[in-house]
């Protein structure tokens, strides 16, 4: 039972009452209709209206002429939402009693809730046919002109009821309503009043007049207005929803408030949900943000861009595998949703899901910046996940839109280098060119390996990229000249060194070096006047530079020479190889390693066994960050001399670093068979099993290491990060622990270890 709640405990019991006397008495007289339609006027009044329509049939049944049966079994079956059953119930009352006005308004006002509004005009029409005074229905008439946007009809009829009672304080609202459509808001304004002043308490009229004051840019007697219908009405969502939406508009907090509020009173209100959505898009609090998306969606399932939010919300709460799920559902319903691939492409990165992030990425076709931009750093992290293949593909998606970005076309460069592909890296490095310019590091070895392959113009026009190396020693230009001579320009390549030289003050050995040149390049004239700029004949320096060891010898000793030998001390001493080493060595403690690199180069072209050189010049090139000319050189020492373990370790290093795992762990192996008790080796040794998934030859490596360093912070750190990975977290925590009392390490990639280079002569001990 659901009674009125207007009605009292005491009203309730008299119904019942009544109630009980009804029908004893329908049971007495089975003939008699009244006693059943009482009953169901009693059953209407306390809510149930399935026995009301029972009552009111078993009614019509004694008697089925009974117009007010049909009359109020209809209003029960409106009650009830059966608008089928209430229409034709409307219909027999009318067809026993047509001249009832209030049933015609009543079956007008079905059919508009139906959106018939025609017929709607027809029955309210009939209904002022009946009863003149029905201003209801009157009125009723004029809003189905103002729903239908008739507004200068909806007008008259009002104006006709506020003329026939000017006290209708709901006339002149609704008046106000049509002057409000009608834009008319200073006229809409003064109905309003009007309304109120006849009624202060009539909520719409308020609620009405704060939407007016709205459009008349009256903001605060807008809200008035709207906290003047709440106070009237609390509990009509409308009117917090219009409060709601103004707040909405001028950016002020208080929207989120009275949204809460009409979504509270009306669950279903979408549009409410909406602006909540849209606030939280503004202003993100991301756990009610995601609330209000999960609604809307309920609403709106196939609204993709709604779970796209959804899964963006997710992402920003660190919740990336639910944003995930989302976005693969976006995906599934629309592949073509190239936002939604970017976003997945995105999260897959913060996850190091690289792959997953390329594949992606690989479904979307557009060449706008931020996309680019996603290439480019696919690219980079690719080529560090030792993913060449997929690195160039990004790096080949960015040059296809932006040929002038340099950075692109240098790692296109490095990837086909490392391939042994040397004119496809020229061609790209030569794109690079405004990025690398003057870097030794590029054109030198790619010039060699370029001049080896017998290419010998590209060859030569590398070097020509090293606008520096006029400068370097005369030993620099003997090493390159027969790059120009080859490529058909050793005669450009000589003058150009003769007129650096001709601009300035040096040394009789560049002199004597340019001539020589000239000399194998078969130009006698010019060779000549090179050597007309020494001071001694050419062929003392000659003789000397084949006996120079014991010329400094001799002059080392104070022993009494020839007084051109002494003048041309610096340039003898230049052939010999420890002069260059002490060069070297003075300026890599000095941490001048270009200038290092150069000088042990010399020092290796004069003696190409000397270890402590190769040693450097691998360190050099590793700490400048080019680990695969470091391997290069260490691999040089390994072949040199297979037994040395700490060229061995250097070149596993060298190779890690290029992530060449099955590699560095080759090299490491050899190590520790050469030197067993090496711990670091050990450690190594663990770590690359660790990253290759060997677990249990990883764990036996850590070990042996501790064996050796019972303290090593790295190896029981490692060991700890290999229990987390087997689930045994006792043992994980317990080699944690070890690890910080024995001094912690800092963790990288949840393995740790040191690249220790060794760059002295391992014969020095």
């Amino acid at each position: 039972m659901n009674p009125d709640p207007t009605l009292s405990a005491g009203t309730v019991q008299a119904l019942l009452d009544d109630l009980r006397a009804h029908e004893i008495e329908q049971e007495q007289d089975t003939s008699d209709h009244l006693p059943p339609y009482h009953c169901g006027l009693i059953y209407a009044r306390l809510g149930e209206h399935d026995t009301a329509v029972r009552s009111y049939q078993q009614a019509v049944a004694r008697n089925p002429a009974f117009a007010p049966a049909y009359y109020n079994m209809a209003l029960a079956y409106s009650a009830q939402g059966s608008v089928e059953e209430a229409e034709r119930a409307y219909g027999q009352a009318i067809r026993f009693n047509e001249s009832d006005a209030e049933a015609w308004a009543n079956l007008g006002a079905l059919h508009e809730t139906q959106g018939r509004l025609e017929d709607a005009l027809h029955c309210y029409r009939k209904a002022v046919e009946l009863e003149p005074q029905e201003w209801e229905a009157r009125k009723r008439i004029g809003r189905v002109f103002l729903r239908r946007k008739e507004f200068d009809r909806a007008k008259e009829v009002f104006e006709k009821a506020v003329a026939l009672n000017e006290e209708d304080y709901e006339a002149w609202n609704l008046l106000g309503l049509v002057a409000y459509h009608q834009e008319n808001y200073e006229e809409a304004r003064t109905f309003y009043q009007k309304s109120l002043q006849l009624f202060d308490q009539y909520a719409q009229a308020w609620n009405n007049l704060g939407n007016t004051f709205v459009k008349l840019g009256h903001s605060a007697a807008a809200v008035e207005a709207y906290r003047q219908a709440l106070e009237r009405d609390p509990q009509d969502a409308n009117i917090w929803f219009n409060l709601g939406e103004f707040f909405f508009s001028i950016d002020n907090p208080e929207a989120l408030k009275c949204l809460a509020r009409v979504v509270e009173l009306n669950r279903t209100d979408m549009e409410a949900w909406e602006l909540m959505r849209q606030w939280h898009s503004r202003h993100p609090h991301y756990p009610s943000w995601k609330s209000t998306l999960r609604v809307l969606l309920v609403a709106r399932p196939e609204d993709v861009s709604l779970l796209r939010e959804l899964s963006h919300v997710h992402e920003q709460l660190g919740e990336h595998e639910e944003a995930l799920k989302l976005l693969g559902e976006v995906i599934a319903r629309d592949p073509d949703d190239e936002t939604s691939r970017l976003q997945m492409t995105g999260l897959c990165l913060k996850q190091g899901r690289v792959m997953e992030a390329y594949r992606q990425l690989s479904e979307v076709d557009s060449d706008q910046p931020e996309v680019l931009d996603t290439w480019n750093y696919l690219g980079q992290r690719l080529l560090h996940r030792n993913q060449p293949e997929e690195a160039e593909a990004c790096f080949m998606k960015v040059i296809a839109h932006r040929e002038w970005q340099a950075d692109a076309w240098h790692l296109l460069g490095e990837l086909a280098f490392f391939r042994e592909q040397w004119e496809l890296s020229f061609e790209r490095f030569k794109r690079a060119i405004d990025l690398n310019r003057n870097d030794r590091t590029v054109w030198l070895p790619l010039s060699e390996r370029l001049f080896a392959a017998e290419v010998y113009a590209e060859a030569a026009e590398g070097l020509d990229y090293l606008p520096d190396l006029l400068r370097f020693t005369p030993e620099t230009w003997e090493r390159f000249w027969p790059f120009y001579e080859k490529a058909g320009r050793g005669d450009q390549f000589l003058t150009k060194l003769e007129q650096l030289l001709e601009s300035l003050q040096v040394a009789n050995r560049y002199w004597l070096t340019l001539g020589n040149l000239y000399g194998r390049a078969g130009n006698p004239e010019r060779m000549a006047k090179c050597l007309a700029r020494l001071e001694q004949p050419v062929e003392e320096i000659a003789n000397a530079s084949e006996a120079v060891e014991e010329v400094i010898d001799a002059l080392e000793e104070e022993q009494e020479l020839p007084r051109t030998l002494v003048e041309h001390r610096d340039d003898i001493r230049a052939a010999r190889p420890d002069y260059w080493l002490e060069q070297a060595d003075a300026r890599y403690a000095a941490r001048e390693y270009d200038d290092a690199l150069a000088c042990y180069e010399r020092a290796l072209s004069l003696n190409g066994s000397d270890f402590r050189a190769r040693f450097r010049v691998g360190s050099i090139h590793f700490r400048q960050g080019h680990p695969a000319l470091a391997e290069q050189a260490f691999l040089a020492i390994t072949e040199a001399k297979p037994g040395e373990a700490l060229g061995w370790y250097n070149l596993g290093c060298a190779q890690e670093a290029q992530a060449k795992l099955a590699e560095a762990l080759e090299s490491f192996d050899k190590v520790v068979a050469l030197e067993r008790e090496m711990a670091d080796a050990w450690n190594w040794v663990g770590v690359l099993r660790f990253r290759l998934d060997r677990l249990p030859e990883a764990r036996t490596a850590y070990l042996r290491c501790l064996l050796i360093d019972k303290e090593s912070a790295k190896a029981l750190h490692n060991l700890g990060t290999l229990y987390q990975r087997l689930g045994d977290p006792e043992k994980s925590a317990y080699y944690f622990g070890e690890a910080e009392k024995a001094g912690g390490v800092k963790e990288t990639d949840g393995v740790v270890s040191v690249r220790l280079f060794y760059d002295r002569d391992p014969r020095e001990g």
